[in-house]
């Protein structure tokens, strides 16, 4: 082994420190290619986390409702008294439970009006990631007890209606054959960058709905469920689903936004693509760049077969060759995609249109485990297409390699 370890040196380096152009020339095509699969899996990866945490930081994981026949934005009254509510809070992953109910309304102004949904929450709602979303002003202060006329609205429908906060609006609601009329106070714009969820969704007091539904203090239209990690949304809505019995409609948040789903599916599938393609560009660089280095070394190939080494012998040497080529490309791909992901994370070097992508930046993620697969993958795949060239060398005679120019 010491022999072809010292031949393999010999090959890599021109000199005692300077790799020869073909070296280094594999390794950067090599790391190239690492670098691009290694953006496109933290690159996505941050696409479905940002998303994801998007969704369900408005709506939760876990819808939990009656069963209506009712397709509008109207909530079917719950009674929460019957629900075992200390049963899924207890279950696995669920992190906290919160009551709302929704209620269609058009909002009016002087001169301009918008067809919204009130989304009534109480003072305990998780309000971590709507804080995280308000441009201007604060969430409204709600009393137990009491309904509170203050709203959020979203950013789309402050432009719409020409609002800011602090300014009073007109909210119409239909009550039977009647039509009722409330002046709400706007003490917050929030945007989350889904148009969907902009343009239809106003926060408001869970009383207020209470109030204008008619309904009891312990009706709410549902409860929203929040989970540890969107991995176990099948599990524990199943779970949740065994608890709260097949009188109550369970309903996850896939179901509540399947388009959503589809296009980050979508990107899964690019993706997969990318790296495929990128494995293939790495395995042809690699063995076109161990072709010519074993055409380069044909004389030296001839002479060591002249003084007896074996072709098991001179492959080994040439498979070192190409183990330091792979290790080191991988190390240079995996240094650069890091750069420029991190780079990205910190300093949003690249934009993206928010109203398409949801986004306003190229998000990244780290998901190590699924980096370090990616990356033993690719040198496994690489390092066996590797094999195919190194049989070149059994093919080769001693004189003719000898005589090669």
């Amino acid at each position: 082994m010491a022999y072809e370890l010292a031949s393999a040196k010999r090959i890599l380096f021109q000199s005692q420190r300077m790799l020869s152009p073909v070296v280094r020339m594999a390794m950067l095509s090599v790391g190239l290619g690492i670098a691009v699969m290694f953006l496109a899996v933290v690159i996505v990866d941050g696409f479905k986390n940002q998303i994801t945490n998007k969704i369900t930081g408005f709506s939760g994981h876990v819808l939990l409702s009656t069963f209506t026949s009712n397709q509008s934005f109207e909530s079917a009254p719950m009674d929460a008294g019957k629900l075992n509510i200390a049963a899924i809070q207890k279950t696995e992953h669920v992190t906290s439970i919160q009551p709302f109910a929704t209620k269609a309304c058009i909002l009016k102004t002087k001169n301009q009006m918008q067809g919204i949904v009130l989304k009534g929450v109480d003072a305990d709602y998780h309000w971590h990631y709507l804080k995280q979303q308000i441009v201007k002003g604060t969430i409204p202060a709600f009393t137990p007890g009491q309904a509170s006329t203050d709203i959020i609205i979203s950013s789309t429908v402050a432009k719409l209606l020409q609002l800011d906060t602090g300014k009073n609006v007109f909210s119409f609601f239909i009550d039977g054959n009647m039509q009722r009329i409330k002046k709400c106070k706007v003490v917050g714009i929030y945007d989350t960058g889904f148009e969907e969820v902009d343009k239809t969704f106003v926060i408001c007091d869970l009383n207020l709905i209470r109030q204008l539904n008619h309904w009891k203090n312990q009706e709410i239209g549902g409860y929203e469920i929040m989970l540890d990690d969107y991995k176990n949304l099948e599990t524990t809505t199943n779970d949740i689903y065994n608890i709260s019995g097949a009188d109550f409609n369970t309903k996850t948040i896939d179901e509540a936004y399947p388009q959503i789903v589809s296009w980050l599916n979508l990107i899964d599938t690019n993706v997969y693509i990318i790296i495929g393609l990128m494995c293939v560009v790495a395995c042809i660089n690699m063995i076109s760049a161990l072709l010519i280095i074993i055409l380069d070394q044909t004389k030296t190939i001839g002479l060591y077969k002249a003084l007896g080494a074996t072709d098991k012998s001179i492959r080994k040497i040439f498979l070192i060759v190409a183990a330091y080529l792979l290790f080191y490309g991988l190390l240079i791909g995996n240094a650069l995609g890091f750069a420029l992901a991190i780079g990205q994370y910190y300093f949003k070097w690249f934009a993206l249109d928010k109203a398409t992508y949801y986004l306003d930046a190229v998000p990244v993620s780290f998901n190590w485990l699924q980096l370090v697969c990616l990356n033993l993958a690719t040198a496994l795949i690489c390092f066996v297409f590797l094999l195919l060239p190194s049989k070149l060398i059994s093919k080769l005679m001693p004189v003719k390699a000898i005589k090669f120019v």
